[in-house]
């Protein structure tokens, strides 16, 4: 673990100043990122970070971080976190795949997390959509096209996409200074959740018709990964 301690504080602070903001788009290989942030800034990245709990009046509350944090990660739509991104001039780090895919890995974690926590609201209805009843709910539409609204992939500090992850994250470990290569980390692999024998979609029944309609409902995100993709070098 090591930590910069040459980066200039700002608006005369000395107790939070937030040097990296992790934005977590679900089924990004969130967590395990962050388990690389982990590595490399032991406390002084904070825990992560849901928006319905943290988020007040569409700002991240910076109010529960504890001094001296340093590197935010979470679940948080761009807009929210603005403020501190332009008042620290934070090195914002986002992750983005394939919007087939992420969706597709999306439907199986939610099926399975509302099957293990049959007490949550509208549970019971959650775990028997299908497949392309899930991808149709007009809240599951762009989701990373949304996220990132307000802010254009070429201005942040790093993109990288999820099929490259090995070696993206050496690329970020570079540009950070990082003194070695972070552990691969693979925590929560979606794979494991796609071999459920009670989901009402089974992973085997997905055709290419429903993957070209996933992509259809999600154009502005199929673009934005494309964006990202001949960004990267990875077209």
């Amino acid at each position: 673990m090591f930590s910069y301690t040459n980066w200039p504080k700002v608006s005369g602070r000395k107790d939070t100043v937030i040097k990296i903001i992790s934005i977590h788009i679900p089924k990004t290989a969130g967590r395990s990122f962050y388990q690389a942030l982990k590595w490399a800034y032991g406390d002084l990245a904070d825990i992560p970070r849901n928006r319905d709990k943290h988020v007040k009046d569409g700002r991240f509350d910076t109010s529960l971080l504890a001094p001296g944090t340093e590197v935010l990660h979470g679940h948080f739509m761009y807009r929210e976190i603005q403020h501190i991104h332009e008042e620290y001039d934070s090195k914002v780090i986002v992750w983005l795949r394939d919007p087939v895919a992420r969706v597709i890995s999306n439907y199986f974690y939610n099926i399975r997390m509302n099957q293990n926590k049959p007490w949550k609201s509208r549970s019971d209805i959650r775990t028997r959509l299908t497949l392309m009843d899930f991808a149709r709910k007009p809240g599951q539409m762009n989701i990373m096209s949304r996220i990132l609204e307000g802010v254009e992939v070429e201005n942040l500090f790093f993109t990288g996409l999820v099929e490259h992850y090995t070696d993206h994250l050496e690329i970020l470990a570079q540009k950070l200074g990082w003194p070695e290569t972070a552990p691969q980390y693979h925590i929560n692999p979606g794979t494991d959740n796609y071999a459920n024998p009670d989901s009402p979609t089974q992973f085997t029944e997905i055709t290419n018709e429903m993957k070209e309609e996933i992509r259809e409902i999600n154009l502005k995100d199929c673009k934005l990964y494309e964006k990202c993709r001949n960004l990267t070098g990875n077209s």
